[in-house]
């Protein structure tokens, strides 16, 4: 505080302040320095602790985004929320956001890929299958783990899905 000698003019004219009124000028500068210090190293402290957790969020943000394992983010109808660079190239598209995954999968594998999703309704916690995706002009067999995560921003369920390119040596 610059002015601290303003302040503590303006606590000794209040009549609220009767609590002072038998300290000194020099006691409250004392006080407000202290008080001042304390805040001082408070802000210290929850600037480091902001800094902290920035390079922890773009730490895990690099592992899920350069990861070589495809992950989706699906919303509570199973469309696509957030991905990594892999799910794109697996699913051979430009613009995945907000399609549902299951425009991504063969015919034959909507079947199990409905129970797999029906599982992860319920709470499954050990859910997967294997499916095959539409890939150009052939078809991909994979593996997909789900998880069901609880999005509290949304106050609703999510889902992320590990898809493993079963053809790839990891």
């Amino acid at each position: 505080m610059d002015n601290i000698d303003q302040v503590v003019e303006e606590l000794l004219k209040e009549e609220e302040q009767k609590d002072h009124e038998n300290s000194t000028k020099k006691e409250l500068i004392a006080k407000l320095s202290t008080y001042h210090e304390e805040l001082k190293m408070q802000n210290d402290e929850l600037k480091q602790y902001i800094t902290n957790l920035i390079s922890m969020k773009e730490r895990y943000e690099n592992i899920f985004y350069e990861s070589p394992i495809a992950y989706l983010i699906l919303d509570k109808d199973f469309k696509i929320k957030d991905h990594n660079q892999t799910a794109v190239d697996l699913l051979a598209a430009d613009e995945i956001n907000g399609r549902p995954f299951s425009h991504f999968v063969t015919k034959d594998s909507q079947d199990e890929l409905y129970f797999h999703n029906q599982r992860l309704i319920k709470g499954d916690p050990s859910n997967d299958c294997e499916i095959k995706l539409n890939y150009d002009d052939h078809e991909k067999d994979v593996k997909i783990f789900g998880k069901q995560l609880f999005n509290e921003n949304e106050a609703d369920f999510q889902y992320q899905f590990a898809i493993i390119d079963k053809a790839k040596d990891y």
